[in-house]
């Protein structure tokens, strides 16, 4: 896959996670069977600022050819989707999140994965 793909694709879901968590999170929560007390709202509202922050960092690198900041883009969202990847299978054999967690591993892992191949070829 190409940066300006990865980019692009990180940006798309990056924005719908942190629109929803961010202006929707009891719905966010409850679609997860997560808990709708205070700290889970609080924590689903972090979580979306920094999904919207990764989205915004991705859109705007998404153009750039210059391979240094490629490298940086690229190193932070490797290390971003390996870190989520046992936050999710935590996440799912806890029961903290229902069969939607299973998408989330999806997801993080396939991304994580073609972060990490990226990551690889650019170091070079």
């Amino acid at each position: 896959m190409k940066f300006k793909t990865l980019s692009i694709v990180t940006a798309l879901f990056s924005s719908m996670n942190g629109l929803a968590y961010l202006f929707a999170p009891v719905l966010s929560l409850e679609l997860m069977a997560g808990a709708t007390n205070a700290i889970g709202l609080f924590n689903t509202r972090v979580a979306g600022a920094f999904a919207l922050g990764i989205m915004v960092i991705n859109w705007q690198a998404r153009n750039t050819t210059d391979r240094h900041i490629q490298r940086i883009i690229v190193a932070g969202n490797t290390l971003m989707f390996i870190a989520l990847i046992p936050t999710d299978i935590h996440a799912v054999w806890t029961g903290t999140l229902n069969w939607i967690g299973w998408l989330f591993l999806i997801a993080d892992s396939v991304l994580g994965i073609q972060y990490t191949r990226m990551y690889l070829k650019l170091r070079d």
